[in-house]
């Protein structure tokens, strides 16, 4: 692909994403970033998920180097606190192959799935005998069975990126954007900053964040709203100060109209109270934020939005990424996970990334579509609680009713006969739907799974087992202890 030029509209991180996987797979090409940096980042603290270190060491870096430069910490997990109204918490979190039980069948495999309904049926915590939530509440890594992810500082991790994008022979160009220049098919054959420069381009990547100026402003794709059913419009984010023991886990509070983050990075806590901005205002926010925490806020920006999709991602020459593509919701830190996505499944179009083909780019818009709403159907069974302490939570079925898929998955869950074949999607699957809805209280009949909960090790060896290699020093260390020898 030599002589192409790729341009990219955006920095931040979905920008440097896009630019670096672009040098990884078109090594010839001419890569060009345009950011604004008087934009600034959006977000005080990010969380990502494990699609994001396996793009990492995809394009060659080593996810501890980047925690490092990026000012970043542990990621585990995350604890959801409170969500039912008791002040319990459960914890959904990162864990490794699940080949370490066997049943007497044959051809059986992952089976996880029925340790975890066995535990369900017995009415056993999943706290106590599910190895990354114990290990995570005791801020204790294994990094030898359990594979991490991170949280980071945006504008660090995106600082560190420009670099190294500088390092790989791409271009970095201050500029706000202008316009485009387009064909008389509609694609872009240049690309205009206010301050008179132009730049070439045979493909673009729109990277522009919530502004959306090229999948929206110019291609006027239209918006395919979720916010019929998924609640949240608006967010408050902030900082707090670092606390003593810095935790491996992001935490997802519950509030009295959303819920609250709390992400700890190496040098203070990127916090947001995501809410339904039909109930109440900043202001009120702001006040219930204080009444919870009791801390001091910094930092405090208040960022609007509408929780869906555009109908395609990828349009004649252009394709967005990130924020300018889709956004949900900050829970489940799904955003660098879609990134990642977005950008691997272009590999399987690398022959009609320069020259277009209209089936391709059907089918890689009809892929990233279906993934965006299975993270939706996910999202929407967090806010299914047992909190009645405010017309949010009351009325929340009422106001947000399920559509027709999401209903009939309702009725497998109610009824206790979830199965893996029942779950679609590239980022969740059976085990995230059961800690999730065993947390919640969710299954409303005992499992059915006689026969099943013939595992070897049994239920309580393999808590034995557990619990004797959390205090194997030689396997475990807190996070204390890992960030000292990762920052020294």
């Amino acid at each position: 692909m030599e002589g192409k030029k790729i341009v990219v509209l955006g920095g931040g991180t979905a920008g440097w994403m896009s630019a670096l996987f672009c040098r990884k797979i078109f090594p010839l090409a001419s890569i060009s970033v345009i950011e604004n940096t008087s934009l600034g980042t959006v977000g005080v603290g990010e969380g990502t998920a494990l699609a994001f270190i396996r793009f990492l060491r995809e394009i060659g870096l080593n996810e501890f180097d980047v925690m490092r430069a990026a000012g970043g910490v542990v990621k585990t997990g995350t604890s959801f606190e409170n969500w039912n109204g008791d002040n319990k918490k459960y914890f959904h979190g990162f864990r490794g192959a699940d080949n370490e039980f066997s049943l007497p069948y044959d051809g059986f495999l992952g089976t996880e799935e029925y340790y975890l309904k066995a535990l369900n049926k017995k009415g056993l915590d999943f706290n106590e005998y599910v190895y990354t939530a114990k290990l995570s509440y005791q801020n204790k890594l294994d990094l030898y069975h359990i594979p991490a992810a991170m949280h980071f500082d945006n504008a660090k991790l995106s600082s560190y990126f420009r670099g190294l994008g500088e390092q790989r022979n791409i271009v970095c160009v201050d500029g706000n954007f202008s316009h485009v220049d387009v064909d008389e098919e509609g694609f872009i054959k240049t690309l205009w900053i206010d301050d008179g420069r132009d730049f070439e381009c045979d493909f673009v990547f729109d990277c522009s964040g919530f502004s959306r100026l090229l999948i929206g402003n110019f291609y006027k794709v239209p918006w395919v709203s979720h916010k019929n059913f998924l609640p949240m419009k608006k967010a408050i984010a902030f900082t707090l100060d670092s606390e003593t023991e810095v935790k491996p886990y992001t935490q997802a509070i519950a509030m009295k109209y959303g819920w609250m983050w709390k992400i700890p990075v190496h040098d203070r806590i990127g916090c947001g109270y995501v809410f339904d901005s039909d109930y109440l205002t900043d202001e009120e926010a702001l006040e219930e934020i204080k009444q919870t925490l009791n801390q001091t806020m910094s930092n405090v920006r208040s960022i609007p939005f509408n929780p869906g999709k555009y109908e395609q991602f990828w349009i004649k020459n252009c394709m967005a990424v990130g924020l300018s593509s889709n956004f949900l919701e900050p829970l489940e830190a799904t955003s660098l996970s879609v990134i990642s996505l977005q950008l691997r499944n272009l590999k399987f179009c690398l022959n009609h990334v320069f020259t277009y083909n209209e089936n391709t780019t059907a089918r890689y818009n009809k892929n990233l579509s279906i993934c965006v709403d299975s993270i939706a159907q996910f999202i929407y069974l967090h806010y299914l609680t047992k909190r009645s302490d405010t017309e949010f939570w009351r009325t929340f079925e009422q106001r947000y009713p399920p559509p027709q898929k999401i209903g009939e998955l309702l009725e497998l869950i109610y009824e206790n006969n979830l199965r893996a074949g029942d779950v679609y999607g590239e980022i969740f699957a059976i085990r995230d739907y059961l800690d999730i809805c065993n947390g919640l209280d969710m299954f409303k009949q005992p499992v059915n799974i006689d026969g099943y909960e013939n595992l070897t090790p049994s239920v309580e060896e393999h808590k034995k087992m557990m619990d004797a290699q959390i205090l194997d020093t030689n396997i475990i260390t807190t996070h204390r202890e890992f960030l000292e020898r990762v920052y020294s």
